[in-house]
């Protein structure tokens, strides 16, 4: 099954969402989130009960498409608040599934990819993987998507802060000392999410569909609110000519002039 930007394959009770937009980078855009979120919301009256999610061509997803038409560039704010409740609602779709999600991360995993990859239960990195926020160097609040929410519990409120603010890379080494990701494969990372995933579908659909409710009910905050806050923050960005010099400074491979 093939969508804007993703293809879907069924295997039994997993099912494998791959994001491919032809190149290593592949990015984000709102009808792929769109559909994403569709599927997503799906879920919850679906059979499956694992679902993977990877990148094709050797990366996972470098974020926002720049190369698209972006609507909330010098847009009014309802525009801009419609624009990033798009994107926001895919993380609360993710979180609401109550299938497990797997995330293999390689290569770039930026932006919007580092907010879905956060959004999943468990990660698994390659060697190569480095991973950034990556907002602030394109003239826009450091978190979006739930990244204020999701990263701190990751890793605790010190190190969120330090990478949100600078907006620098990690990479696999420091993900997997810092608990970002459960993993670093070197090779098979395909085989390596069938084992884990074969010992989870030990368990009951209701005891795995449980245990991931109870884990989320258990950190006791409130995502919406977080990604309210982080929608309001990037549409006042929106209104200022940062973000269209960040995306020209990045077509153009030269320091932004902010």
């Amino acid at each position: 099954m093939a969508e804007p930007g993703f293809r879907l394959e069924h295997d039994g009770p997993i099912d494998w969402l791959t994001l491919d937009d032809g190149s290593r980078l592949n990015g984000l855009t709102e009808t792929m989130v769109a559909e994403m979120t569709r599927y997503f919301t799906a879920l919850a009256q679906s059979d499956v009960r694992i679902v993977v999610m990877r990148g094709a061509n050797g990366g996972f997803c470098a974020g926002l498409d720049l190369k698209a038409p972006l609507p909330a560039l010098d847009a009014d704010p309802g525009e801009g608040m419609r624009f990033m409740s798009v994107f926001g609602g895919l993380i609360l779709a993710m979180r609401s599934a109550p299938q497990v999600v797997i995330a293999l991360l390689e290569g770039a995993v930026a932006g919007g990819g580092m907010a879905i990859a956060l959004a999943t239960d468990l990660r698994y990195a390659a060697p190569d993987m480095r991973m950034t926020p990556a907002f602030t160097r394109l003239g826009l609040s450091g978190a979006e998507m739930g990244l204020s929410y999701l990263l701190p519990r990751v890793i605790g409120a010190g190190r969120a802060s330090e990478i949100l603010l600078t907006g620098r890379s990690v990479d696999a080494g420091e993900a997997l000392a810092t608990g970002l990701v459960s993993g670093v494969v070197t090779s098979g990372l395909e085989d390596h999410a069938r084992r884990v995933s074969s010992d989870m579908l030990r368990a009951t659909p209701l005891a795995l569909r449980l245990t991931k409710e109870a884990i989320a009910l258990g950190l006791d905050a409130d995502l919406d609110g977080a990604i309210a806050t982080e929608n309001r923050n990037q549409t006042l960005c929106f209104q200022s000519r940062a973000p269209r010099e960040g995306v020209n400074a990045f077509l153009q491979k030269r320091p932004a002039d902010f």
